[in-house]
């Protein structure tokens, strides 16, 4: 069974993006649970896959359950090119959570698990399902600002590789933050 990622996320987002924006000041959680993130990383891709490494940058939104967990859809996106050849759209959309760890203080390691597709080429697409596990290190700056850091192994089941990310995030929190948890 395929995950059509475009519309899950698409879904998901509209409903994150309502419920950030409604009026429900009864309610006890507030917007300071929604998160947007920026990120810059790179590829080391699997040499079976004759893809050129590559630089990528992406945008998450999510949401922080407790100071221990949070859930995001992930988007990003760069050209590669295999075998050094003409350049082709390299996409990835995923739905990841994640576990940090000591949430008392500024500096927090965390892991992240993963599921989503990974979409390339230019003309005609090929796509596949993707998973990923990872650690990190998320520095808070602020009760709404924090810097991430992190390793990722991904495995591409469609195609028996693995390939690994390295990512930088700045991530936004809505409302109150972290303040509101």
């Amino acid at each position: 069974m395929r995950i059509n990622s475009r519309i899950l996320l698409g879904v998901l987002t509209l409903s994150m993006l309502a419920w950030a924006n409604s009026g429900y000041s009864q309610d006890p959680v507030d917007r300071g649970i929604v998160m947007l993130g920026a990120s810059y990383g790179y590829y080391d891709f699997n040499r079976q896959r004759h893809l050129d490494n590559r630089d990528f940058g992406g945008v998450s939104l999510g949401l922080h359950f407790t100071k221990e967990y949070s859930l995001a859809l992930f988007y990003s996106r760069t050209y590669v090119e295999q075998n050094s050849a003409a350049k082709r759209r390299f996409e990835n959309y995923f739905v990841e959570g994640t576990r940090y760890f000591n949430t008392d203080a500024s500096l927090r390691p965390y892991v992240v698990v993963g599921l989503g597709e990974t979409l390339q080429g230019e003309g005609k697409w090929s796509d596949s399902t993707t998973t990923q596990l990872g650690f990190g290190l998320n520095w808070v700056l602020s009760p709404k600002w924090s810097l991430r850091g992190d390793w990722r192994y991904l495995y591409v089941l469609d195609e028996s590789a693995a390939d690994e990310m390295f990512m930088t995030s700045i991530v936004y929190r809505f409302g109150d933050g972290e303040g509101s948890l």
